[in-house]
């Protein structure tokens, strides 16, 4: 695992890599911003705005289906360069403090090889404010934390707490942090760089996020050719039926409909709120995440050109029946695996990324703190730097950096 030492002060580090890389982009007229990227594939806390550069990705239209080889080659090398696809999974309610055990006595294989074929942690944090599920993908899908911190700027929180459904006239925009007239989101830098977006939730109440991001309510497209307002191509709601949802996901990833995809898997809520966390039968529910995964394994990171990245995170845990108290470590505890370039086969996330985040134990920081913990509002900007995009304007988790 590589590791930065102390021979220079890590701000020399990055001064001289950074200087050699802008060399190398030089020499093969490439963009800086493509050359960089890399370095900065996390997201973290905040950093400054994009400079206005942006990588202009050719729009590709539906193509033949592309073969699963079905030898599902999990050995596949560690890429350095960027990735054409990004699969980003939210396993909603999918607590990492009970996945431990079974992990290390075999149980969810699927689970393991993706931690064996990436970077991962089991101690990742929840907002720390709220353990819900709306407010957290919004996070999720945004980068921005959820409620106003007094030592942080008045702009950085995206504001949606409610966890309930939205009225039809509600969007991140209007019923958000009044200080921000537009809650950009990964949808936008893809869509806006001429990918193409899909979605694919499991619960009706994430029709907020294609109410907020449709042909009305998106912004006008600035970046390149005007690719419209609507910044999800392709969305797909089915209410707790994860075995439809993504059969349609793949479905459409073998016809390489989706260039940035969000797959939502509902389940281990419902059974969580009806069984209990970490109950026998909450436990068995994971064995069918672990089937899902592997499903959507099979048509991403193991298809047969390795194009995709993959990021897998939950946005709450669970203790006994609920999830609600934030300050609950059952509640705020959950997994981060990312699969893509420069991210060390089998490596602790928190290792590789120690210059810039710190293992919490069991305590939850707030945003304003030093030392950050990993968070499931770093996958926005994880994901749009797999793919070689600038940050989401107005994130604030950013910056979380990966030597190489």
């Amino acid at each position: 695992m590589l590791s930065l030492k102390k021979t220079l002060s890590f701000r020399e580090f990055l001064s001289r890599i950074a200087a050699f890389l802008i060399l190398v982009a030089k020499m093969r007229n490439y963009r800086p911003v493509l050359v960089l990227a890399p370095l900065v594939l996390l997201s973290g806390c905040q950093g400054p705005e994009p400079d206005g550069s942006t990588v202009i990705r050719p729009s590709r239209t539906g193509a033949s289906p592309r073969s699963v080889t079905g030898d599902q080659n999990w050995d596949a090398g560690v890429r350095t360069d960027f990735v054409d696809r990004v699969l980003l999974v939210s396993v909603d309610g999918l607590g990492a403090v009970y996945l431990g055990g079974p992990l290390h006595h075999g149980r969810y294989p699927t689970l393991q090889k993706l931690r064996d074929a990436g970077s991962s942690t089991l101690n990742a944090r929840a907002d720390c404010d709220y353990t819900v599920t709306l407010p957290n993908h919004t996070s999720m899908l945004t980068g921005r934390p959820v409620a106003p911190d007094p030592n942080l700027p008045s702009n950085a929180y995206h504001g949606w707490t409610s966890d309930g459904y939205s009225t039809s006239d509600e969007t991140l925009h209007n019923s958000g942090n009044p200080n921000v007239t537009y809650i950009s989101s990964v949808f936008d830098v893809a869509h806006d760089n001429g990918l193409r977006t899909c979605m694919y939730a499991g619960k009706s109440k994430f029709s907020l996020y294609s109410t907020s991001y449709d042909a009305t309510n998106g912004a006008i497209d600035h970046v390149g050719a005007d690719n419209g307002r609507n910044k999800i191509d392709h969305g797909v709601i089915i209410d707790y039926d994860s075995d439809t949802l993504i059969a349609q996901a793949t479905a459409d990833f073998d016809h390489e409909l989706c260039d940035f995809a969000f797959v939502h898997i509902a389940e281990m809520d419902l059974v969580g709120h009806n069984s209990g966390w970490g109950t026998p039968e909450w436990l068995d529910e994971v064995d069918r995440v672990d089937g899902w995964l592997q499903q959507l394994a099979e048509h991403t990171i193991l298809s047969d050109d390795y194009s995709w990245g993959l990021i897998v995170t939950a946005d709450h845990g669970g203790d006994q029946y609920s999830h609600g108290d934030n300050s609950d470590p059952w509640d705020y505890t959950i997994p981060f695996i990312a699969i893509g370039p420069n991210l060390t086969r089998g490596s602790d996330l928190y290792e590789l990324t120690q210059s810039s985040r710190r293992d919490p134990g069991e305590r939850q920081l707030r945003y304003s703190e030093p030392w950050q913990p990993i968070r499931n509002g770093e996958a926005a900007n994880v994901a749009v730097g797999m793919l070689g995009l600038p940050p989401i304007a107005g994130s604030f988790m950013r910056g979380l950096v990966i030597p190489q």
